[in-house]
């Protein structure tokens, strides 16, 4: 993702499209960004649900305890 804007529900929507785009592809997605609006937060998992391939995962570098991207 840019990260000029923080990530929204129409990212997530937009990136759904590609793996139909790629369907030679059985790769995960994993979404990096620097923010994401508070209604994103359930969709991964839900969208997970229904796929047990193509699945997407969202890392958000300012709260995310695993990459400590940002020290204060």
């Amino acid at each position: 993702m840019s990260f000029n804007h923080p990530l929204t529900l129409l990212d997530l929507q937009l990136l759904q499209d590609e793996p139909s785009a790629r369907p030679a592809e059985d790769r995960d997605i994993v979404l990096i960004c620097l923010g994401k609006e508070l209604a994103v937060e359930g969709w991964p998992a839900e969208y997970n649900n229904h796929r047990p391939v193509k699945r997407i995962e969202v890392i958000e570098l300012r709260t995310d305890q695993k990459y400590k991207f940002f020290v204060h």
